[in-house]
């Protein structure tokens, strides 16, 4: 499904957690709990307009929320490596539960799974994305914080999750209080990235959370098999590859930010994997038009590409190509292509290579 990549909008009303700045105590820095009041992003509701749970709701809170709440927040912190804490006021979430009979009556235990649902969610995240995404996760969500928000985001459907003010909030829309909450944190991996991009002050073009994470899972594991391929293939003692990952990207990022509609709406995600099978496509259409074991051939390659080096670019035009090509610039043989036909072909820029040796 299509999933909007740019930056998070300004539309989530911060009603269920209390935002911590941190302040400089005696040379420590130590969390403020700010109220709505005093938050950056207060309540739109007022702290005078939270009503007063019935005490049926409340006896349902402390006993399905709060006496579960330490042991919530440790099987969190556990995950993520750090002192993690919920910050939820169950006062301003029943404002939202008007008519949901789940949400009113059953505050406590729906405050509860969302909670250990979200930490299934991080475990999940942590399972396939490291230490170094558990890292980039506590970096962006600084406060070390998990709240529920409501939210007018249109591209969450019941639930999402965001990170925002260095909190993970899990959105709900005007009626889905309690509604899909298993799926609240599906997105975390966008959400990481999207957080980055705010940090870069909006800036689509520098390699983000999506990107980096396939680079490390798609390429960098398994681009030494091709290079040695090609080396084999080319009788090619030394060899380098050259994936032109930053330069790329930032293309690539530009070129979507400008709501290119037809471009594939998960290029984050598998750039890694993209670049990767550009190299591989390379090294097939080596061995296609008869390099291996062809003496002539392999030295007329060595001479055109003095520098042993194959790169990838994305352009702004292509010289004779349609969708891709392969050029010769200073002792260097590079496959072009644009941000429009990225993947497009992925495997024919060096089908016509022998003609420019």
């Amino acid at each position: 499904m299509a999933r909007s990549r740019g930056s998070v909008d300004n539309t989530t009303t911060y009603l269920s957690v209390n935002h911590r700045e941190l302040k400089m105590s005696n040379g420590n820095h130590s969390p403020t709990i700010l109220t709505p009041a005093t938050s950056v992003a207060p309540s739109t509701t007022g702290v005078s307009d939270k009503p007063k749970l019935p005490l049926a709701v409340r006896k349902n809170v402390r006993d399905n929320w709060e006496a579960k709440r330490s042991e919530l927040e440790a099987r969190l912190s556990s995950v993520l490596g750090t002192p993690w804490t919920a910050a939820i006021d169950p006062a301003e979430l029943f404002s939202f539960a008007t008519g949901n009979q789940y949400a009113s009556q059953n505050m406590g235990e729906m405050i509860a799974e969302y909670i250990s649902t979200a930490t299934d969610r991080v475990t999940e995240f942590s399972e396939k994305y490291g230490s170094d995404g558990i890292s980039d996760l506590n970096n962006v969500a600084g406060q070390h914080t998990i709240g529920i928000a409501h939210t007018s985001r249109s591209d969450v459907n019941y639930s999402g999750c965001e990170i925002s003010n260095g909190c993970l909030l899990l959105l709900f829309k005007d009626d889905g209080l309690g509604v899909n909450i298993y799926s609240a944190a599906d997105d975390l991996a966008i959400a990481v990235d999207n957080a980055e991009v705010v940090g870069n002050g909006g800036d689509v073009t520098k390699l983000g959370f999506l990107a980096r994470s396939s680079i490390k899972a798609d390429y960098d594991l398994k681009i030494d098999e091709v290079k040695a391929d090609i080396q084999k293939t080319l009788d090619l003692s030394v060899l380098e590859l050259s994936p032109g990952f930053e330069e790329n990207y930032a293309k690539l990022a530009t070129y979507d930010a400008a709501k290119n509609y037809d471009f594939p709406r998960d290029f984050k995600e598998v750039f890694g994997d993209y670049v990767f099978q550009y190299f591989e496509g390379f090294a097939e259409a080596l061995k296609d038009s008869g390099f291996a074991g062809d003496d002539m051939m392999q030295e007329g390659f060595k001479e055109a590409v003095e520098k042993n080096e194959i790169g990838l670019r994305v352009v702004d035009k292509l010289e004779k190509g349609d969708y891709n090509e392969c050029v010769i610039e200073n002792g260097v043989v590079y496959m072009q292509t644009t941000a429009e036909n990225w993947t497009v072909n992925i495997r024919d820029p060096a089908r016509r290579l022998i003609d420019l040796l």
